[in-house]
């Protein structure tokens, strides 16, 4: 009997190890399924706009990929995604037309649709982020790089992750270039929204993809930056986005309909 004993605390110990192997690993695999994603989106902030992980690289939020609404302040909260979607999937906020709202302009919802998109883990998505993945998507570049090139362009050291909307007014020394890059963004969202309109009536009844529809809009908008920077710099009195698109001040962001 005797001898039976040490065998019996030993199989008790393997399987006691076994057990504890066992809930460590679905511990970890449940922390692993359950990672959240936090952020802000904006033109102005946008509320009540689709967030997503853009799992199969499509630019569009699909139904079984994970999402959320942003709310007040343009804050998201993704909490159904794994720590290999965060890091390997780009960040798609789609604009619902009656819905979404952006708080530059409070109460009236958003009546023409675009869409935004950053690179995976960014914590901001704006206009100028979604340049930023056009870059990394269409060149193959990294996001470092194409935000490098996305500055020069725009002639400012304001990191293009940061939120220029809080930047913009929080009294620091930066504030007014914030500001600048607000407008910017502001206009590269009409010129967006524009330009949708146009490239959809042409290739209505088509089989071309969103995502090529896409590329095209915000490759359009990334040959004209200089110009959009050159406009925000040179209006004088109040700023408004969209009557400086219409004003004809940037032409050269225009999406051709003779060449789409």
């Amino acid at each position: 009997m005797s001898s039976n004993i040490p065998f019996r605390l030993l199989l008790s110990g393997l399987l006691g190890a076994g057990l504890a192997a066992c809930s460590n690993d679905s511990s970890n695999s449940s922390s692993d399924n359950n990672t959240p994603i936090s952020g802000k989106v904006a033109d102005g902030y946008l509320a009540g706009a689709k967030v997503c992980l853009d799992l199969n690289a499509n630019q569009a939020c699909d139904d079984d990929e994970p999402s959320t609404t942003s709310s007040s302040g343009g804050s998201f909260t993704i909490a159904n995604a794994t720590a290999t979607q965060i890091a390997s999937a780009a960040i798609v906020v789609e604009v619902v037309i009656g819905e979404t709202i952006d708080e530059d302009n409070p109460g009236t919802p958003i009546d023409r649709t675009y869409t935004l998109t950053a690179p995976p883990g960014y914590g901001f998505v704006s206009p100028l982020t979604t340049m930023v993945q056009n870059e990394v998507r269409e060149k193959g570049i990294s996001p470092d790089e194409a935000k490098a090139s996305i500055q020069t362009r725009l002639g400012t050291t304001v990191d293009l992750e940061d939120d220029y909307v809080a930047g913009s007014g929080d009294g620091g020394s930066n504030a007014s270039e914030f500001e600048r890059v607000h407008k910017v963004a502001q206009v590269t969202r009409a010129v967006m929204q524009n330009n949708i309109e146009t490239v959809t009536q042409v290739l209505d009844g088509t089989d071309v993809s969103f995502e090529d529809v896409l590329a095209l809009i915000v490759s359009q908008v990334l040959e004209a930056l200089e110009t959009i920077g050159s406009a925000v710099d040179n209006n004088s009195g109040d700023f408004d986005a969209d009557a400086l698109v219409g004003s004809g001040a940037v032409d050269g962001a225009s999406v051709d309909p003779s060449t789409v």
